[in-house]
């Protein structure tokens, strides 16, 4: 009996130790569940504060594991944080040498080069600080390592150490290591070319040492650099020297630097007694001189000089300066004066023109718009109507879109807004832009399970292509202004739009604050849900603590005294800081459309003007109306921020609509 227990016991151990090492070789000792519940724990440390304790969770995620390579870049990032540079440099080799594909790679390499530098392990961190500027010479990273590269290198090889610096301060002029950079450049060197002149001057400028930076800028040729010396000396307090260096400057040779030039114009322009009579200075200056920044003194000069003016400099400004920042939306004041003027034929012309030379900018879909217009005028529907679907084409998100999808469905004043069709209230789901992310081969299952755990925070640190996947992670934090904010500045990079059901449109156009939004629209307060939508978001992007800088608070931006106003005639009790609760705010900014659409004749398009430019100056415009054509007045509306808004919140509401309700156009 002994022997058969024995024997069984044997077996039992054998059998055991071979489980051990099967479920070891093939992964089966910690299920993939298993691994969720500690990594979750992990990230829930990480929210808490408790790092010593997630990182003690990420490092019980097992190698054979899906989580493992996320869970050996979360133990990382810890030790980084927790200036743990061994523990650092253990996980990130681990990390590199298991996972050579993986998509923490960028972020990896720096972190660990900076823990190699930490601990002076100068050959190591050297020859990984190189792999960044190389693999990814484009990135924030590569900027960054230039500095350690020349720090060093500044023992050994004073030369590359120099090249090292003065590449950092060229990129990221008033970046992190800037001016530790200049430092690091004057102790290596006392003479410098004019070009390194210059950009330790910029730099200097930059990082508010205007008198620092005077000695490189005199170095330098003066035609090369009279603009940062005309600033300089004024932030200085010189102004006398400053005034003399602009107005001599300015008939010189221009620099290549239009931002620059335009910064000194204005800071010249701040000598005289108002902006216009320095403008205008400036203007002589450059009319005698021809030189190129002419075309930006005379676009900001439009609003203050006559109609006659007005269109010499419209014409003068995409004329003379036809690659310039303003000849495009100055070729279609001029083409819109044309229409208005009953030239209809010089407006095709100049459309035809705008729509050949200028077809990314800003300006295109008006120019088409107006361009169709033209065509409308001259009865020729046929051109007109294969212009409106060029913009519903070419322009999808625009607010002549919007205008050009009223053509195309007779709907006759698309202006006024009839709809009551409720905004969704349920939670909209986004799936992981897969599309933009140009994620690795074989890299959607990993993607899945960081998804699972709602890691969203880790894709910011991923090598993905572009911004997209960092709108998609702030999404789901729940800060949808910052999403926002994000995914337009990548969809305003693409010369083709993609189709309304692409997920980029939901992260601009998010939908927040929908039972409140539902609840305050309609009938009582004489605006359709969608529209209301569309107005917070122009004023607040959902921000429900924004503040303008002239006191307007909240998501419908009121100011304190309307808001004060509207809550005594809604029978409502006022507290200022309630302005910042959502509800108590959407509630009143809705009341307060309410009560100055009821006073312009129930008409959404002058309530918008007068929300945004004032109900005393809308009613000017109004009764100043040579037209009852609500498209040339919108286009006439003389504030240019308020005529911005307007358009604005149209296209808001279009791309809403095209979004979230299938009948598009209400």
């Amino acid at each position: 009996m002994k022997k058969v227990l024995i024997i069984v016991s044997v077996i039992a151990v054998c059998l055991f130790i071979a489980g051990a090492v099967l479920n070891k070789k093939f992964g089966f000792i910690q299920t993939n569940e298993t691994a969720q519940r500690i990594y979750t724990r992990g990230l829930d440390d990480i929210k808490n504060g408790d790092l010593q304790n997630a990182y003690f969770n990420f490092s019980k995620i097992s190698k054979y594991n899906e989580y493992y390579e996320a869970a050996l870049f979360r133990q990382g990032l810890i030790a980084t944080e927790l200036n743990d540079n061994e523990s650092a440099i253990k996980a990130y080799e681990t990390l590199l040498y298991k996972f050579p594909n993986t998509y923490f790679a960028e972020k990896s390499i720096y972190n660990l080069a900076v823990a190699y530098f930490n601990l002076n392990q100068t050959q190591k961190a050297y020859a990984n600080f190189k792999l960044i500027t190389k693999k990814y010479s484009n990135s924030d990273y590569a900027d960054a390592s230039n500095y350690f590269l020349g720090v060093l290198a500044k023992d050994t090889d004073k030369k590359t150490a120099a090249e090292h610096f003065i590449n950092y301060i060229n990129i990221a002029p008033n970046g992190k290591y800037a001016l530790l950079s200049i430092k690091e450049l004057t102790e290596l060197k006392e003479d410098f070319t004019e070009q390194e002149n210059i950009a330790i001057g910029q730099a200097l400028l930059k990082n508010n040492m205007a008198k620092e930076s005077l000695s490189y800028f005199l170095k330098a040729k003066f035609e090369d650099v009279w603009a940062y010396l005309s600033i300089a000396y004024k932030k200085t307090g010189d102004n006398k020297s400053s005034k003399q260096i602009f107005e001599k400057g300015i008939v010189s040779v221009t620099i290549n630097n239009s931002d620059i030039q335009e910064e000194a114009v204005e800071n010249y322009a701040s000598f005289f007694r108002n902006r216009i009579q320095g403008l205008n200075e400036a203007k002589s200056l450059c009319d005698k001189a021809n030189c190129q920044i002419n075309d930006y003194i005379m676009y900001n000069l439009i609003s203050s000089v006559d109609a006659q003016k007005k269109t010499e400099y419209y014409n003068r400004i995409f004329e003379e300066f036809p690659k310039g920042d303003y000849a495009a939306d100055a070729l279609f004041n001029s083409m819109f004066n044309d229409y208005i003027n009953g030239s209809y034929d010089n407006a095709i012309i100049k459309g035809k023109k705008h729509n050949s030379m200028y077809s990314s900018k800003k300006s295109a879909p008006a120019a088409i718009y107006w361009l169709a217009k033209s065509y409308e005028a001259k009865k020729n529907t046929v051109e007109a109507n294969g212009y409106y679907n060029k913009i519903l084409t070419n322009y999808p998100d625009s607010y002549y879109a919007y205008l050009a999808a009223a053509k195309n469905n007779k709907i006759q004043n698309p202006y006024d807004i009839k709809s009551e069709t409720k905004v969704p209230t349920s939670k909209i789901n986004i799936d992981f832009p897969i599309i933009y992310a140009n994620l690795p081969i074989n890299s959607a299952s990993k993607t899945e399970k960081l998804l699972d755990v709602k890691d969203y925070k880790i894709f910011e640190y991923a090598d993905f292509d572009n911004e997209i996947v960092k709108s998609w992670v702030a999404y789901y934090e729940g800060n949808v202004t910052k999403a926002a904010v994000i995914a337009e500045k990548v969809l305003n990079k693409k010369d083709m739009k993609p189709p309304f059901d692409d997920n980029i449109y939901k992260l601009i156009y998010p939908i927040a604050y929908a039972d409140i939004i539902n609840k305050y629209s309609g009938a009582s307060t004489k605006i359709s849900p969608y529209l209301l939508l569309s107005l917070i978001k122009q004023e607040s992007l959902f921000n429900p603590e924004a503040q303008s800088s002239v006191g307007a608070l909240g998501l419908t931006q009121l100011m304190p005294d309307t808001a004060l106003y509207i809550a005594g005639l809604s029978g409502m009790k006022y507290n200022k800081n309630e302005l910042f609760d959502p509800e108590y705010n959407i509630k009143l900014g809705a009341n307060y459309y309410g009560y100055i659409k009821s006073n312009h004749h129930s008409k959404d398009l002058f309530a918008l003007a007068s929300y945004n430019g004032g109900h005393g100056a809308v009613s000017k415009w109004i009764d100043n109306m040579q037209t009852n054509n609500l498209d040339e007045f919108v286009e006439k509306i003389p504030y240019p921020e308020t005529r911005d808004y307007v358009k604005q919140i149209y296209r808001n509401y279009w791309v809403y609509n095209c979004i979230y309700n299938s009948s598009r156009v209400k």
